[in-house]
């Protein structure tokens, strides 16, 4: 009986010890996941705030150019009427780069500004962007870029 007690207390004792090392495991491993998980969380973040800035800048350099169109046109003697009605627009549309182009097949496109007068104060909204695309078949060939202006005097 003495022999059968040291064997139970050898056993009770490795089976304490490997408890322990079980859960120093789990302890480890989960410390493992939850770097791992931050890693990945700290890096998808940096990703989208990278992407967020360069999302600025492009929506910036978009808005940039179309204020040097609307400057350019506005500059321009040959525009008398954009002159004489501007306090009449309910809202502008501004291109500033418009690109076609064409052999058979063709296609063209550019991003604008659009910008909408409010009624009451008469001051101009905040942007918003639209994208005008088209595509067309027959017989053609070339390019061209045009900066474009579009106008709405109604609702």
């Amino acid at each position: 009986m003495w022999v059968y007690g040291i064997l139970t207390a050898d056993i009770k004792e490795e089976i304490a010890m490997n408890e322990k090392k079980e859960k120093s495991l789990k302890l480890v491993i989960g410390s493992i996941l939850a770097v791992f998980t931050v890693g990945v969380l700290f890096a998808s973040h940096t990703s989208a705030i990278a992407q967020d800035r360069a999302d600025r800048a492009k929506v910036q350099g978009l808005e940039d150019r179309a204020r040097i169109t609307f400057q350019e046109f506005m500059g321009d003697s040959n525009y008398a009427w954009l002159h004489e009605n501007l306090d009449h627009a309910k809202g502008v549309l501004i291109f500033p780069q418009v690109i076609k182009g064409g052999f058979i097949w063709g296609g063209s496109g550019g991003t604008g500004v659009l910008l909408v007068k409010d009624e009451k104060t008469g001051n101009w909204s905040q942007p918003a962007f639209y994208t005008v695309g088209s595509v067309t078949f027959g017989l053609q060939i070339g390019g061209e870029s045009a900066e474009v202006i579009l106008w709405a005097q109604s609702d």
